[in-house]
């Protein structure tokens, strides 16, 4: 299970052809896990930057910005470093775990609370 799920605003299509919405980062899928990554940047993680995420609103917000930007769950790769505040997190390496769609909020929710319970953050 993962930890520290937040949000990102993506476009393109899931799962093979993501960008991201704001700085047009190509996505690749990683045949392993069969789901997308995004590695930051060589250095950039220790400028504090690296890939963000963050709330549902903010991710909200740069979707409807970017016109095809959809709202998407993720979560920093295991054995990658984050760094974590409370409007969401940045990370050397991030796994976009699925669209947030009307038909799947519920199950994203209770994914969430799951990891909750179990302690994750």
């Amino acid at each position: 299970m993962f930890a520290y799920f937040a949000f990102k605003a993506l476009t393109w299509h899931y799962p093979d052809a993501l960008s991201s919405a704001q700085h047009e980062a190509s996505w690749t899928l990683d045949q392993s896990i069969g789901l997308p990554c995004l590695l930051a940047a060589k250095g950039s993680f220790n400028s504090m930057r690296g890939i963000c995420a963050a709330t549902l609103e903010e991710a909200q917000r740069l979707a409807a910005a970017h016109h095809d930007g959809n709202v998407y769950l993720v979560a920093p790769l295991p054995g990658k470093q984050a760094v974590v505040g409370e409007a969401g997190w940045h990370a050397e390496g991030v796994l976009c775990l699925g669209p947030l769609t009307p038909e799947n909020q519920a199950q994203v929710a209770r994914l969430i609370v799951t990891a909750a319970a179990k302690g994750l953050p």
